[in-house]
């Protein structure tokens, strides 16, 4: 049974290519004339367009209707594209006959066809180097150095004592290996894998003093990676503030003012891509990345950049045909972005390339990360430890700074409901004394990131009125959200991303990823949470806020194309517009043959980007008789998400036998 839209009173919408193919010739007649020795009515066969790809035999679904029904849109059957755009839509006759013998035909056997997906907030480029680093990395491997913490539970922190004794004594131990081999005044990484120290024991161990930073190696520059927030010896203190210019992130070197060596999580991202990799090393970590999330289905993504040398290595990918995936970019206020020239200029917005553009102005994060959400609840709703460990973060007020020099504010950290409070404020206030009219705020598209314990109801009729676009993380649906039930109360976590809500109350909602494990999931994971929200726990919080699996995937597309500034040319499969799309491996608007607990299990076996097939799968390589396309190192990546599939395959089968016995 196919999507009930599909067959609904109101009849799909199909586009013709031979409309399509006359509006082109009729524009080259009224631009050139008519040519000597032609008539007025006939037109010379050298302007009849010829495609550089057709794709048939297919079911496109063009995602071309933006409103918030269950309407998927333009269906077609066929499509041929020139130029990296899409030059019309039809059957397969109508585009058969604008292909000539060089054109390249996909023939992908009945297969769905979708746009291609956008992330619009993820962190490739400190993904890339934690993934591809012992790869690439020429002599340099030897600088980073790993530990493993016990296993803890829930709550993502080491937060008892012996666990900590563990980490304490073995992060010694191994800084003093590090030490022998490695020449002085060099760097030296400290991962703790598996530990995440914020709370807790964490919190009062994790200093540069109980590790010894200084007293094992005062002659080199020690980074101590454990979760989000590093830990620094004195040395690396020293060299972070002679490399930082104005205004630099409040909390950058000494988070809490109190000496213990804790620093801002920037410092891990950029502590790579700055400092322990060469320009062609970078470049080739990015490219992997980007080729990796590719394989997934991400034809564009967004972020926060806070690494001085980053965009410029992507732009230098983009000039080498090499990027992959296209980036809608926001340099971080108070970071080594902030000097890139973008800056000065809120007109620049959406300035750039085809594949690298300016999306706006961010922070590193306005509070904390679970579990340090700035939240609006207070004791006795929640106890007073739950309430002492939440975080606004000293860059909250930055907002205000963005906003008042008329930049768009986007990818930014925003986890829990006070942070929304104080930047819908902010944008009213300082907007006003802008000048600014409701329509203009509303024409600035500020955005919101992660919808982790946020919007609450109230506040979404005043994100609809603003036109805040909100980028949500499903993953919150998945993990964060057992440890809220437990902490706040069930009664809190229809806050965490009440994705239905939102789209029916009018605001633009989005999807983000926003997760170094997500190639081992793959993107319709994370769609299969809004369609879903099971979580780790089994469980499913909040049920009402389910959403159809058109409007999860137009969260993915056509809404998530306003995000990045792109509507005009991204998000949906039209004439015009660049020709971004995935042929699938299963029909996922096929309620019967892809039951909702399926829609995981999908995954792309073709991802286009404009002129160039970034992943071609064996499977679809070997029906069209060429050879698979893969970045480099990315099939091996893609095995653990095979075998994730064929597991979650087997698990609906037993599920399913165990039913009908």
């Amino acid at each position: 049974m196919k999507h009930p839209s599909i067959h609904s009173a109101k009849p799909v919408r199909r586009h013709s290519a031979n409309v399509r193919a006359v509006s082109f010739l009729m524009y080259c007649v009224l631009v050139t004339g008519p040519v000597a020795g032609q008539g007025q009515s006939e037109i010379p066969d050298r302007f009849v367009p010829i495609a550089d790809t057709i794709v048939v035999n297919a079911e496109i679904y063009a995602m071309d209707d933006v409103g918030t029904s269950v309407n998927p849109g333009t269906v077609a059957e066929a499509m041929a594209l020139k130029n990296g755009k899409v030059l019309g839509l039809g059957s397969n006759t109508e585009i058969r006959s604008l292909a000539g013998p060089e054109t390249e035909v996909l023939d992908v056997n009945g297969r769905t066809v979708v746009p291609g997906l956008i992330d619009t907030h993820s962190h490739l480029d400190s993904y890339g180097v934690g993934r591809w680093a012992s790869e690439v990395l020429k002599n340099k491997t030897e600088f980073e150095w790993r530990i493993q913490a016990p296993p803890f539970e829930f709550g993502w922190d080491v937060n008892w004592e012996e666990g900590w004794d563990f980490i304490v004594k073995a992060g010694q131990e191994t800084l003093r290996d590090a030490v022998l081999e490695t020449p002085p005044k060099e760097w030296i990484v400290l991962v703790i894998q598996g530990a995440n120290c914020r709370a807790g024991y964490g919190q009062a161990r994790y200093t540069k003093h109980n590790m010894r930073l200084d007293e094992i190696a005062p002659d080199y520059r020690v980074h101590v990676v454990c979760g989000p927030r590093p830990i620094l010896n004195t040395r690396a203190e020293e060299f972070y503030r002679s490399e930082w210019g104005e205004p630099v992130e409040p909390g950058l070197i000494d988070v809490f003012n109190d000496n213990t060596g804790r620093a801002s999580n920037t410092l891990n991202r950029v502590l790579r891509t700055d400092y322990l990799t060469d320009p062609e090393e970078l470049a080739e970590i990015l490219e992997r990345q980007n080729w990796l999330w590719a394989a997934t289905g991400i034809t564009t993504w967004s972020s926060t950049i806070r690494g001085r040398r980053t965009i410029d290595i992507y732009r230098l990918l983009d000039q080498r045909g090499r990027i992959g995936t296209r980036l809608a970019f926001s340099p971080s206020l108070g970071t080594l972005a902030q000097t890139t020239f973008e800056r000065m200029h809120p007109d620049f917005k959406g300035y750039g390339s085809d594949y690298v553009w300016f999306n706006g102005m961010s922070l590193r994060g306005v509070d904390g990360a679970y579990p340090s959400f700035a939240t609006t609840l207070e004791p006795p709703a929640i106890s007073q430890e739950i309430k002492d460990r939440e975080w606004e973060k000293p860059t909250n007020s930055w907002v205000r700074d963005i906003i008042a020099t008329g930049h768009r504010y986007a990818n930014t950290h925003m986890a829990g409901d006070y942070v929304v409070d104080t930047a819908l404020d902010w944008i009213e206030q300082e907007s006003a004394r802008l000048g600014m009219s409701l329509e203009d705020i509303r024409a600035q598209r500020h955005a919101f990131d992660h919808c982790a314990m946020n919007p609450r109801p109230d506040q979404i009729p005043r994100l609809a009125k603003l036109n805040v676009i909100m980028s949500c993380a499903p993953k919150y649906i998945d993990r964060a959200v057992v440890g809220i039930a437990q902490d706040y109360g069930e009664a809190y976590t229809k806050w965490v991303l009440p994705a239905k809500g939102m789209i029916d109350g009018g605001v633009r909602t989005v999807l983000e990823i926003d997760s170094n494990e997500h190639p081992e999931y793959g993107t319709f994971y994370w769609l299969d949470l809004l369609i879903n929200r099971i979580s780790e726990d089994g469980r499913v919080y909040n049920p009402e806020e389910r959403i159809d699996r058109v409007l999860a995937l137009k969260m993915a597309t056509v809404w998530a194309a306003e995000y990045v500034l792109r509507e005009d040319v991204l998000g949906s499969i039209e004439p015009g517009k660049w020709a971004d799309f995935l042929v699938l491996d299963k029909p996922y608007f096929d309620l019967d043959a892809l039951p909702n607990e399926m829609i995981r299990t999908v995954r792309p076996l073709l991802t286009r980007v404009g002129n160039n097939t970034v992943y071609l799968d064996p499977i679809l390589a070997r029906e069209l008789g060429v050879e698979a396309v893969a970045g480099i190192g990315t099939e091996a990546h893609l095995g653990t998400l095979r075998e994730r599939i064929a597991f979650w395959e087997a698990d609906l089968d037993r599920q399913a036998g165990r039913q009908t016995q």
